[in-house]
């Protein structure tokens, strides 16, 4: 890595300094049939209230979309195949349900239990919910895939890309296929415009993942081949960097920014996938693997961090005496 991404990388991460969490102490998250055999009991997305969505597996193997409240308690939101991708604070989640060609995107009111279908063709998936209710739905179309910024009052923006997130304000991260590769991007409704984002010098490909409300935007840069590696684009555009935790990294991914600039992902370092990834936190730009500030006795192996809140806490997958499950840490005071 070049010197001048590890300062841009430093640089766009310390605005406002934040110390390592001494330890978190892991929540395992309640579930339904416990089952690792397929990697859908996860937690994908958590709101400033502490309270989680994701999906678990059934007894009868099917997924299930899945709400945790701050105590992770389980509810399952009903149906078969369904799975939830967002969750804002105020008590709406969104998701989709049935088997792909007839995927539907959906939206859940946590606080009345009603589930709503979104108005929109199959093959559709709701991928975030916003902090002012405004809903981004993901559809696979005849000419390949776009999606749906559709605000609170009805005005539907269409954005030539696949996006998976919005900020507070109404702007999108995602990525989408342009030059003969794909590229992240950043979306403003205020404007209607996609600023493409680059890969790192080395790399052919750029993927994003998450943008907080200034608009900085974490993902990864894949190399078209095996190597990926975790990257912060902040306003001006120039990719930096995030170190990974071991040298001898294969790949990183960064998928999620909180607003105290803390960023998180997964890291791995064997291609076959014969050695497990595993979460990674990065603050101020330093690298932590989740498994070595984890208080928990026994031990839970952090799989993958998916997304942070403003209060640190992270949510994702781990594994637990073996098993797959959903997780959330929480920062804990002390040695």
């Amino acid at each position: 890595m070049g010197m001048n991404l590890v300062v841009a990388s430093l640089a766009a991460l310390s605005q406002s300094p934040s110390p390592a969490p001494a330890r978190f102490h892991a929540v395992v998250l309640e579930g339904e049939g416990y089952t690792s055999t397929f990697d859908l009991e996860l937690a994908v997305s958590i709101n400033e209230a502490g309270e989680s969505v994701g999906s678990v597996v059934g007894f009868d193997g099917a997924q299930a979309a899945a709400y945790w409240n701050q105590a992770g308690e389980l509810t399952n939101l009903g149906g078969q195949w369904q799975s939830c991708a967002g969750i804002n604070d105020d008590g709406l989640a969104i998701g989709w349900g049935n088997l792909y060609p007839d995927t539907l995107a959906q939206v859940w009111d946590l606080d009345t239990g009603q589930t709503a279908q979104l108005p929109f063709p199959a093959v559709s998936y709701g991928a975030d919910v916003g902090p002012n209710s405004g809903l981004l739905v993901l559809t696979y179309g005849p000419s390949g895939a776009y999606s749906t910024f559709l605000e609170r009052d009805g005005a539907a923006h269409v954005i030539a890309g696949n996006a998976g997130r919005l900020n507070a304000h109404r702007q999108a991260s995602g990525t989408k296929y342009a030059g003969g590769g794909t590229r992240a991007f950043r979306w403003s409704a205020a404007t209607g415009a996609i600023e493409l984002l680059d890969p790192p010098a080395g790399f052919l490909l750029s993927f994003g993942s998450d943008l907080n409300d200034a608009g900085t935007v974490v993902g990864y840069a894949g190399d078209g081949n095996i190597q990926s590696r975790a990257v912060l684009w902040p306003l001006s555009n120039v990719p930096a960097l995030l170190p990974p935790v071991r040298q001898d990294a294969i790949s990183s991914e960064a998928y999620a920014l909180g607003s105290q600039g803390w960023v998180v992902g997964a890291e791995w370092i064997d291609e076959t996938a014969n050695v497990a990834p595993y979460g990674v936190l990065w603050v101020g730009g330093v690298p932590y693997k989740l498994d070595d500030l984890v208080t928990n006795s026994p031990p839970v192996h952090v799989q993958f961090a998916n997304d942070v809140n403003g209060a640190g806490q992270i949510v994702g997958r781990a594994i637990v005496r073996g098993v797959g499950r959903a997780v959330r840490l929480d920062p804990v005071a002390g040695p």
